[in-house]
C-alpha cells in the first residue's frame, strides 16, 4: 500500500496541473504542488542520520544546505566546528559538499535542523 501513495500523488498532481494549466490558477496550483512535495519530502528525512549536503547560502548565524532529497535545512553556527573562532565565510563556501547530521525535522513548518558535528550524541 505504501508503494501506491507516491504513484497516486503523482497522478493527482498531473491531473490538477492539466486542469489548471490554461487558467489563471496555474501559478497557485504549481506553488501548492511544490509545497506538498516539499512537506512530504521533509517528513521522510531520517533524524539522526548522517547525509551528504551542498551548502546553498552563508549567513552570519549559520548556513543553509540542500540534502540530496532536494530539501534544505539550517546548520546553525553552534553546529559548525570552528564557527566560534572564525567567520562562517572562512569555514564554508556556497556550493561546497559537506556531511551533516539531521538533528530535527519540523514538517509542519518545513524546517530541518542540521549539524556538521558528526560525533555521536551522548
Amino acid at each position: 500500500m505504501a508503494d501506491r501513495k507516491p504513484a497516486a500523488f503523482r497522478e493527482n498532481i498531473h491531473r490538477l496541473f492539466d486542469e489548471a494549466k490554461d487558467t489563471d490558477l496555474a501559478p497557485g496550483i504549481v506553488s501548492l504542488i511544490e509545497s506538498r512535495a516539499t512537506h512530504a519530502q521533509i517528513r521522510e528525512v531520517p533524524v539522526g542520520k548522517i547525509l551528504p549536503a551542498t551548502v546553498t547560502s552563508l549567513l552570519s548565524f549559520g548556513a543553509f544546505a540542500r540534502l540530496e532529497a532536494g530539501v534544505e535545512g539550517l546548520i546553525h553556527a553552534s553546529e559548525i566546528p570552528e564557527a566560534d573562532r572564525k567567520p562562517i565565510k572562512e569555514i564554508l563556501a556556497e556550493g561546497e559538499r559537506v556531511q551533516v547530521r539531521v538533528l530535527h525535522v519540523d514538517a509542519s513548518h518545513q524546517r530541518l535542523g542540521l549539524s556538521m558535528k558528526l560525533e555521536e550524541l551522548q
